[in-house]
């Protein structure tokens, strides 16, 4: 995998290659991507597996850099990456969701940046009819919404149960004001890394009107051994 792009990368593989092994290949691989980096990745993953072979982290690293090149316009890393999450995780498993789940995003925008909106929705569609568990099926269905939401009014929510001293209003009683909604898992580390810039909306935009509302479901974590009750996950 990635042949092309392992070239003159020898010294990298030796600085890092221990460092990526003994702590979070996933981690080095989100920072290195969000600066725009994909060939030194490219060169830990190769590196990573030589020395411990196809396990989950290499898989969540890859799926990493299929979504990285995507964004960073690279289709045809994003394709190699794609290709090689497909052979190891070709069906859902309770092990793999997040792998698996990141094979279905990126080939879906890879669908639509080709044949348009229309049929990535329909892809995600036909996917979301397959899917079983409600983080995958949550996943699928939120790349659907990015797809079919933008310029149409927020939907309804559904108020069962909150946080809080008070209910959260109405999107209704909030109409004409700026509303800012957060959709977010209690486990999803990408959320919580969204506290910061909240924070700073929020301070900005509150005095002149802004309303912000964190919406969530009691999913309870993909990865925990035993699932949390929807309880223990409010408390959490």
């Amino acid at each position: 995998m990635f042949r092309k792009f392992t070239f003159a990368l020898t010294v990298v593989l030796f600085v890092h290659a221990h460092t990526a092994r003994a702590a979070d290949l996933v981690r080095f691989v989100r920072s290195k991507i969000s600066a725009g980096d994909l060939a030194t990745p490219l060169a830990m993953v190769e590196d990573y597996k030589k020395a411990t072979g196809v396990d989950e982290e290499y898989l969540n690293a890859i799926g990493w850099i299929a979504r990285g090149a995507e964004m960073l316009g690279r289709p045809e890393i994003a394709r190699e990456a794609l290709a090689e999450l497909h052979r190891e995780v070709p069906n859902e498993t309770a092990a793999l969701l997040t792998p698996f789940g990141a094979a279905i995003e990126v080939e879906g925008r890879l669908i639509e940046a080709r044949e348009g909106r229309g049929a990535a929705i329909r892809y995600f569609e036909n996917q979301l009819a397959a899917a079983k568990a409600p983080s995958l099926r949550s996943r699928i269905q939120k790349n659907i919404n990015l797809l079919s939401l933008e310029g149409r009014p927020a939907p309804a929510l559904e108020v069962s149960d909150f946080v809080g001293a008070a209910a959260p209003p109405s999107l209704a009683s909030l109409r004409g004001r700026p509303v800012l909604l957060f959709f977010f898992a209690e486990w999803c580390g990408d959320c919580k890394a969204q506290a910061g810039s909240l924070a700073r909306v929020w301070e900005k935009y509150q005095p002149r009107g802004l309303a912000l509302i964190a919406a969530t479901r009691l999913y309870s974590s993909p990865t925990d051994e035993k699932p949390m009750t929807p309880a223990e996950e409010k408390a959490q």
